[in-house]
């Protein structure tokens, strides 16, 4: 059935054309991808999954297919995006407390993804996954955090850049960090347009909840995530913890923000121009 539909609609379109074959393969192409429902091979994947953190090669093949399909639609969307990811490496890894997450090792911007909190999102949330670590690097808060840590608590800063980047997201998962999650959880009245008050204003909630340490805990469970030490030592994070999301920034190339800045750049004009290499 969906096939008839997919030939039906390559001929509504006109582009049936025997002298123009290889258009007509991209357009059945394009429809069937917009077809394919990712949430079954995602299904599968999980399925496979121990729960001890092993990731073997039929795992990490399917995780790169579903990625594969996550950037196709980003492509749709914003090819910005798109080419800014395609010049990353990507490794998957599970000791990471977010579905995504983003440092500069080797040379180059890497993405990890967490299987265990990546494969249940809907395909919107998993491209706004994506989105989310390259406004990071864009907005270039891996340098700007070691600053600001040195101000503020490191869970001030991890709720104030999240907050700053995903005010530019839409379709967010239910845990995600945003100015009206902040507002609400931490009875603040922060504006979009004036987050950089975000990080005073959280310092002095964490610092009065440092006093009350257990009932700080009970008050706000759902940021601060599920976590597993599995007897071989690899750590295995279920859920979303806000206090550990950007961990991973630690491990990144000791770089000046110079150096940081023009790789950067690099990677923004190779993503204008429509460049994958990186």
């Amino acid at each position: 059935e969906r096939v008839c539909k997919t030939k039906d609609i390559v001929e509504q379109r006109g582009m049936v054309d025997a002298n123009d074959m290889a258009d007509t393969k991209r357009a059945m192409t394009e429809i069937l991808t917009r077809l394919y429902d990712h949430r079954k091979e995602a299904g599968t994947l999980l399925d496979l999954l121990d729960g001890e953190g092993k990731i073997t090669p039929l795992i990490e093949k399917g995780v790169q297919k579903i990625l594969e399909r996550v950037n196709g639609r980003i492509m749709e969307d914003d090819p910005f995006y798109a080419y800014f990811y395609l010049q990353m490496d990507h490794q998957l890894r599970t000791d990471i407390a977010s579905p995504t997450a983003s440092n500069f090792k080797g040379g180059r911007y890497c993405l990890y993804i967490n299987p265990y909190q990546f494969l249940p999102l809907p395909m919107e949330q998993m491209k706004n996954a994506i989105k989310h670590e390259i406004l990071h690097i864009l907005l270039q808060h891996m340098s700007r955090a070691n600053i600001l840590k040195k101000s503020y608590d490191s869970y001030v800063v991890n709720l104030a850049m999240d907050a700053v980047v995903n005010n530019y997201l839409q379709d967010m998962p239910r845990d995600a960090i945003t100015v009206p999650y902040l507002n609400e959880r931490f009875s603040l009245e922060l504006k979009p347009s004036k987050l950089q008050a975000a990080y005073d204003q959280l310092k002095a909630d964490k610092d009065g909840q440092d006093t009350q340490s257990q009932e700080a805990d009970q008050e706000f469970p759902d940021i601060e995530g599920e976590s597993d030490q599995n007897q071989g030592g690899d750590p295995v994070e279920y859920t979303f913890n806000a206090e550990r999301t950007h961990d991973v920034w630690d491990e990144s190339d000791p770089l000046s923000d110079k150096d940081i800045e023009a790789f950067t750049q690099e990677y923004i004009e190779k993503a204008i121009h429509g460049h994958a290499e990186g």
